[in-house]
């Protein structure tokens, strides 16, 4: 029996990114343990954060754009030496 699963049909492709890759569209928005990971640091140290983005929810989530945005402005340069 053929289900159809993994085919292109005409309804998904045009839902689809230009690119074809749906994995973009699952990763613009984490939830706060997925943002965690993405930034290196523990839930707990996201949720003590009060100047990053956050579209309040059940989940919260966070935008990969406004979290790159987020660093640069918060990046601090250390000398490696």
């Amino acid at each position: 029996m053929d289900w159809g699963v993994g085919k292109k049909t005409r309804d998904n492709v045009d839902s689809m990114p230009s690119d074809g890759n749906m994995n973009d569209i699952y990763t613009t928005y984490m939830t706060t343990g997925e943002s965690a990971r993405y930034l290196r640091r523990s839930v707990s140290w996201m949720s003590r954060q009060k100047d990053i983005p956050v579209y309040r929810g059940r989940p919260n989530v966070f935008r990969r754009d406004d979290l790159d945005a987020w660093m640069t402005k918060n990046r601090r340069y250390e000398p490696l030496i």
